[in-house]
């Protein structure tokens, strides 16, 4: 679309490599004036607006019938020194099927009507069932929509949205934004809120789980000793949620205060002479 001179539109249609050109001239009167242009789907033709006024219908030739959305792709508005320029150089509608917002001829890219392991299925809006639209994960969130984690850190993207993390920042993982003691991995695992100190895993998380450091893995064993010594000795500092698992001491009525009756304790049941209470 171009203003700058005697208004026109042209629509080019490719459908099964057969080409359809459709030039649309405007009123002289928008020359050089502000313009909205809509293209939209109504039933099996395109439907032209400009400023709100419909100026052409064109035949889509079948392409998708009546359930086709189509897709918007803006390549270029480049200025070419008018007085007011709207050049549009190349404006697609493509078929998107699934209406996920990814046209199809993105999702499936070699067009052979299969979904291989390195595209999107042009009949299913969220490819990776991660609970995000393959459309708003291309155009929006900069995520795979091929992957329920993009980033790798063992978090959905979804979850990570939902909750503040970035979904591209595999970092975020060892945070703890609500300083609760309890990383955002760990209290995605424990199904807890990571933006809320009063929701973390105390009555979830297993006494005696201090290991890995930070990142606890619902285990008791010879590696949470040794983080427990470490406590003990002042080499690191429990959180007050460290505090609440690592107190085993006396058995069944700790006394909120760390040292070597609760490592005797962790050791009996590392090895299998006690059971440790939830």
């Amino acid at each position: 679309f171009d203003n700058d001179n005697t208004p026109y539109l042209t629509i080019r249609v490719v459908e099964s490599g057969i080409e359809s050109k459709a030039a649309i001239t405007l009123p002289a009167p928008l020359q050089g004036s502000l313009v909205d242009v809509l293209v939209t789907k109504a039933g099996n033709d395109y439907q032209v607006y400009v400023n709100n006024i419909k100026y052409a219908s064109i035949p889509s030739g079948g392409l998708g019938g009546g359930l086709l959305r189509p897709y918007i792709n803006l390549e270029s508005c480049a200025n070419d020194g008018g007085a007011l320029n709207s050049d549009i150089l190349s404006l697609e509608l493509l078929l998107d099927r699934d209406r996920d917002g990814w046209a199809d001829f993105y999702e499936d890219t070699n067009h052979d009507g299969i979904v291989d392991s390195t595209e999107g299925d042009p009949l299913n809006l969220d490819t990776d069932g991660d609970g995000l639209s393959d459309g708003d994960e291309v155009n929006h969130h900069g995520t795979n929509p091929l992957l329920v984690d993009t980033d790798g850190d063992l978090i959905p993207d979804s979850w990570e949205l939902s909750n503040g993390l970035n979904p591209l920042d595999p970092a975020d993982a060892s945070t703890d934004t609500d300083g609760d003691g309890e990383t955002a991995l760990f209290e995605f695992n424990a199904g807890t809120d990571p933006n809320d100190s009063a929701s973390n895993s105390n009555g979830v998380r297993r006494k005696g789980d201090l290991a890995p450091y930070g990142n606890p893995d619902g285990q008791v064993n010879a590696a949470d000793i040794v983080i427990l010594q470490r406590f003990i000795m002042g080499d690191l500092t429990p959180t007050p949620a460290e505090l609440l698992v690592a107190d085993v001491a006396p058995l069944g009525a700790p006394d909120g205060t760390l040292n070597t009756a609760d490592l005797l304790i962790l050791t009996r049941a590392v090895l299998g002479l006690i059971t440790l209470p939830p």
